[in-house]
């Protein structure tokens, strides 16, 4: 859901800005009311982002696949003498890991709003449907097209609706044979040209990209435009009277009605637009058509050439890779730098068991090297436990408990955890400001972060206290590039 949040965000802004450099040039360029070329300029705006958005899911769903996905690229200790250079990478995996976790919060709050958008669409539609087929009085018999016409009450002005049966409603009025006939043939228009299924494309639309004002704008003139196309197809070769009649009829059903806003087709519309329509009636005369080829043509070529650049953008956008796949030849293997702990320190793998990869759970999106994880045996003393004189590798985890595996506290019942690292120079602390771990207990099977950070000469001491009655261990994970020497890590319970 991200990738296609991702590419409704920045095709909408796509959209916009061809919107707008479209609408520049229709002024320019486009003289006088040739209304097919200006609507040429609202549809190609529509047919945008559903085309681009579509072209680029294609296109990502033929890409050559890779091998299987991994769950992780380096399943072994990989150790770098810099570790201010491991520390950057951990810094900007952090700022991109934010970043998804806010793309996704964006996401969902996307997707609920056009949900509600839309639904609430729809029930307004089919509500006013209802309502208006409880109101139909009687049937209008008529010899000039195959839909059937309806007379209501509760209307003042002819409409068209309805996606796979439509039908004419009228007012309950009399009507003369022309104007029942120009009605007629103005919502003939319609129906020949889809405006009842463009109008719900583009309501759809507009819920889908409820964040972007311009879809409201678009979605405004193109339903002005399609009674402006109906009435330029209805007067090209009428008389000057026919025209006038016409103009009369307009405006004996000018009204500014609010039914079901985009869900249907009517004759009057807006009494603000009632004059350009007029003028538009009274002025119009047959125009040369576009070539419908070179139109579909350019179309397509433009939407091809705006899909790539929109499939690079969503590429640019940080995203989660945790189930990318990575080919074979691209995975460089490091090689391990010789590093020897300090004398005297034993290292974890020769003291420790190590532990099955699914010892434990831990969250889904959170590094954890469950790999290398060791349980270690403590030794006890007075409300006590101690491990001295360990080293460990980078990702490897110490997991510390004694015979029974764990150490029992009571619910409340405070405790702490305190190490001591040797930091000899000719093995790590590159940078003199101490070394990256992260210090956490495990209960019930879960793993709990305490800290995460550094480690320097002074003692390090984290605070614990139980939430529950039960066993407890701890864990101590090297997040550095290089070997961890450990003088001694101490369990104690408060008593």
């Amino acid at each position: 859901m991200l990738t296609i949040f991702k590419l409704i965000v920045i095709s909408s802004a796509v959209t916009s800005i061809i919107f707008a450099v479209m609408k520049l040039a229709e002024k320019i360029l486009i003289r006088g009311n040739n209304m097919f070329a200006k609507a040429l300029v609202l549809t190609f705006s529509l047919l945008c982002q559903p085309s681009v958005v579509l072209l680029t899911l294609f296109c990502r769903e033929v890409k050559p696949a890779n091998l299987e996905k991994q769950g992780s690229i380096i399943s072994t200790s990989i150790e770098i003498l810099d570790t201010s250079a491991v520390n950057s990478t951990i810094n900007k995996m952090e700022y991109i890991a934010h970043k998804i976790n806010v793309l996704q919060i964006l996401a969902y709050i996307w997707l609920f709003t056009a949900a509600v958008f839309i639904l609430l669409n729809l029930f307004k539609y089919f509500k006013f449907k209802n309502t208006l087929k409880k109101s139909f009085i009687r049937e209008i018999d008529n010899n000039i097209s195959e839909l059937r016409i309806f007379s209501s009450g509760i209307v003042s002005s002819p409409f068209l609706i309805g996606v796979f049966k439509p039908v004419i409603v009228v007012p309950e009025m009399e009507f003369s044979e022309s104007e029942l006939s120009m009605t007629v043939r103005h919502e003939t228009v319609h129906l020949r040209r889809h405006d009842i299924i463009k109008k719900l494309v583009m309501n759809f639309l507009r819920c889908v990209n409820w964040f972007n004002p311009v879809f409201y704008v678009i979605e405004k003139q193109a339903g002005e435009m399609s009674e402006f196309i109906a009435d330029e197809t209805l007067t090209a070769n009428a008389s000057y009277s026919e025209r006038k009649e016409y103009g009369n009829l307009l405006l004996k059903f000018a009204e500014n009605e609010a039914y079901a806003a985009g869900m249907y087709s009517r004759l009057s519309g807006n009494a603000l637009r009632l004059a350009k329509r007029l003028e538009l009636v009274m002025n119009n005369s047959p125009r040369k058509k576009l070539n419908k080829a070179t139109v579909i043509t350019g179309t397509i070529a433009a939407i091809a050439v705006i899909g790539i650049s929109v499939n690079a953008m969503v590429d640019m956008v940080p995203k989660d890779t945790a189930n990318d796949t990575i080919s074979p030849d691209k995975i460089v293997e490091a090689v391990p730098v010789g590093q020897q702990p300090v004398e005297g320190f034993t290292l974890l793998e020769s003291i420790g068991k190590r532990l099955p990869t699914d010892s434990f759970e831990f969250e889904p999106q959170k590094f954890f090297p469950t790999l290398n994880m060791y349980a270690v045996k403590t030794t006890e003393s007075y409300n006590s436990y101690s491990v001295q004189d360990i080293a460990y590798s980078n990702g490897q985890v110490i997991v510390l408990g004694n015979n029974e595996g764990g150490f029992y506290f009571e619910k409340g019942q405070s405790g702490s955890i305190k190490i001591s690292a040797n930091l000899s120079p000719e093995y790590s602390n590159i940078d003199g400001k101490g070394e990256l771990l992260e210090i956490g207990y495990i209960y019930d099977g879960s793993l709990i972060e305490l800290y995460s950070g550094k480690i320097g000469d002074n003692e390090l001491s984290i605070s614990f206290e139980a939430d529950n009655d039960g066993d407890y261990q701890f864990y101590i994970c090297n997040a550095c590039a290089g070997l961890q020497n450990y003088n001694y890590i101490l369990i104690e319970k408060q008593v």
